[in-house]
This record gives structure tokens, sequence and C-alpha cells, in this order.
């Protein structure tokens, strides 16, 4: 039976080649009917945000793969939390919402601060099944560099929903959670691997900027210039006596390299897929983040894992999975 019914959402812009990449594979499957409610503008970096006191305004898109589609003016959580809940579609019942393709990776603690994943958890509070996807390449400019990808991703999708069954019972345990998966900058991949959430970071690193400093784009977000937004420095900012000017330029990333690990996983080549909770409260159980963290839910791992094997199998593909799950 599968999935009929898929919300499409993302933070780098309804327009960004990942999403549109996604749809088209998932729309190609002709097993399911996609919708597509994504930020207008590019929205990266914006966590779990939500507008309030303001209006959000719907625009109309044709996307190749979409049923509908809509442009929203608001933050990627705002796109899940219209479809959902609002009359942007005719039905609010949706089986899955996947949001993806980012252009960039978001492994390990990068999760905080991603509206990939944000616009996915909004979808895992109101109890849908939610996949986030993200690539390790900013220099994926176009949808082919994210067709390989959306190939695995659709692959995954189908082995979670077999051909007879439910879907909403088949993904019962994976209610509350969010499926995160990190595609290898290079094609080919090894193949699938179950990896445990990781605790690499990237550097910050912020310097005073005047008028006069060169707009650089270096470091991890700014390896090339793509749908990143400009950072500008204020011509009339005051540098002395009054208002200074900063910016972030980012500096390395801190990859965690244990064995296991969503960035390890990605490192070696594999296509990592991660299951988030969305609780996150010290328990007596509970192990920092240098530690082996709080054993996952055996139902939802059993799920993923099965899900990984089937899908590894009709791409004729290897399996992999972390010890600590």
């Amino acid at each position: 039976m599968g999935p009929s019914r898929i919300l499409v959402s993302n933070d780098d812009g309804i327009s960004a080649p990942g999403i549109v990449a996604l749809v088209a594979a998932l729309g190609s499957t002709g097993s399911c009917d996609v919708y597509v409610s994504a930020p207008r503008h590019e929205s990266s970096a914006s966590s779990h945000a939500i507008t309030l006191g303001q209006h959000l305004t719907a625009a109309p898109v044709k996307m190749q793969g979409a049923t509908e589609a809509y442009a929203i003016d608001g933050r990627p959580a705002d796109c899940t939390m219209l479809a959902l809940h609002g009359p942007l579609f005719q039905s609010q019942d949706f089986d899955l919402v996947v949001s993806g393709i980012n252009r960039g990776d978001n492994l390990g603690l990068h999760v905080i601060y991603s509206g990939t994943v944000g616009a996915a958890e909004e979808a895992a509070i109101k109890g849908v099944p939610a996949i986030a996807v993200s690539l390790d390449n900013y220099k994926a400019l176009t949808p082919e560099g994210f067709m390989a990808g959306a190939t695995y991703v659709v692959a995954l999708i189908q082995a979670l929903y077999p051909s007879n069954g439910d879907p909403k019972l088949q993904l019962s345990h994976l209610a509350h959670v969010v499926v995160n998966i990190n595609i290898p900058a290079q094609d080919p991949f090894q193949g699938f691997y179950l990896a445990h959430q990781g605790s690499g970071i990237v550097d910050l690193n912020f310097q005073q900027v005047t008028p006069d400093t060169p707009d650089k784009k270096e470091g991890h977000f700014m390896e090339t210039a793509g749908n990143e937004r400009e950072a500008k420095t204020p011509q009339d900012a005051p540098q002395a006596g009054g208002m200074r000017t900063f910016r972030n330029f980012a500096g390395a990333v801190c990859w965690d390299e244990t064995p296991g690990s969503d960035s390890w996983a990605v490192q070696q080549g594999w296509v990592s897929v991660t299951p988030l909770g969305l609780k996150g409260d010290i328990t007596a159980h509970s192990q920092g983040l240098s530690t082996t963290s709080l054993r996952p839910n055996p139902e939802v791992v059993s799920t993923l894992s099965a899900a990984v094997k089937a899908a590894a199998h009709s791409l004729g593909v290897s399996v992999g999975a972390s010890p600590k799950l």
C-alpha cells in the first residue's frame, strides 16, 4: 500500500535544488501523492522557530512530482505546522513528512540549529512519522547533485511501508521520532548505516567587521556561493564609541570520529540513518555527550533496522550498524 500522502518541506527554500530533486523522485514512484509546503526564501539555521503575531502567506508553485505546492512566507516549522493544522490543503491527514534534501550536513549537534530537522520535528510532535534528509555537500547547486541521495531516500521510504498493510500501523513506532538521514558528498555510497548521533559541531569564528572587511565566503557554511543569504556589513555602522558589528565566518568542523557515529559513517561513505527523539531531559540512567548515550527504544531501532536492510537489498548495497544502537 505505502504512504498515500507525503508532505515535503525544507529550510533552503522551495526553489532549492535539494527539494526539487526529492519531490521529483517521490512523484516518479507513482505510489503516493506529494504535497509541498516550504519556505519562500532560504531559512537555514532556523531550528524550530515559528512565526507569532504575524500573517503567513502561501503562494502556489508548480513543481515536478507534486500534486500541490505552496511557497510559505515563514519558517520551516511554520510550513509543517500550517499544512498539518490549517486549510492549506484539502486534507490535513498525511502519512509521512519528509524535510530536505538540505544542502549541507545535519550531523551530530548540528541538528540543534537545523531548520531541516525543525520542520521534521514539528511533524513528530504531532505524531506524524518524519524524516529529515541532508547532503554533506555545500557545492551541490543543481538537482542532479541530489538525485543519487534521493534514490536512497525513496528506497528507505518504500522499505518502511511494505506493500501490504495500513501505513499508519506500520510506522506506529516512529510516530514521535525524527529519522535523520545524512548522505555523503560523493556517489557511489557504501550503503546504509544505522548510526548513533555523534557530538560533532562547527567551531565558531566571530570577527568584528568594518565596511572595509572583505566579504569572505569561507568555512563550513560558506564554501561556495549558492542560496545562502549574503551577510553585508552596514555601511553606516559606527565602529568606535558606539555600535559594533560582528560576523560568524565559521571555523573548522570538529567531527565526532567515534566508530558508529553519524559523522563517522558519512566520512566512511555510508548514508547514515539516525533516530532522534523529541525529549532531551537527563535521567539517572543518562550519560554525557562524551560517553554512550541512553539506549534508544528497541522498537524504534528494530523498525529502522528492518527497513534499512530491505532498502539496501533493493539497491544492492551493504548495511552497517552502530554497536551503540
